[in-house]
């Protein structure tokens, strides 16, 4: 049955023939039924003829029936949005960092360390540039 194309006394009419079904699908009579929901005959007619029933007699007319139950089914809890999960999130951490480490040792290994000589054989150069040994310049060499 497609709801979305009914008016709202239409749709009472119809849920209020389901509650009739139920009730008598479960062999129960207006007055046990009546009995077991705490409400008055004349408001379960009222119900079962589609002329509107208030929110409270609908629920007493559900218990009474056993089925309240099925109220999960007509409407379920709606999931949280990503937004509302994020706030309640706070600011927990989302990745974890690299380790960071400074040493003088390995940030700049010098030549004779042993992590310069591992870096160098890993990494051959083609061409080293020796220095030549420091001495004053002058002029006309």
């Amino acid at each position: 049955m497609e709801f979305n194309f009914m008016s709202n006394s239409e749709i009472q009419k119809e849920l209020g023939r389901r509650l009739q079904r139920e009730r008598l699908n479960q062999n129960l009579t207006q007055a046990e039924l009546t009995e077991k929901s705490g409400i008055s005959r004349r408001t379960l007619t009222s119900a079962e003829n589609g002329e509107g029933p208030t929110l409270d007699t609908m629920i007493c007319i559900l218990r009474g029936l056993g089925v309240l139950s099925r109220l999960d089914q007509f409407l379920p809890e709606p999931p949280m949005s990503p937004v509302q999960l994020a706030k309640l999130r706070g600011n927990q951490r989302q990745r974890a960092s690299r380790k960071r480490t400074v040493n003088s040792w390995t940030a700049n290994p010098q030549p004779g360390d042993e992590l310069h000589e591992k870096q160098h054989a890993r990494f051959p150069q083609k061409h080293e540039v020796k220095k030549k040994p420091s001495t004053p310049w002058t002029w006309n060499e």
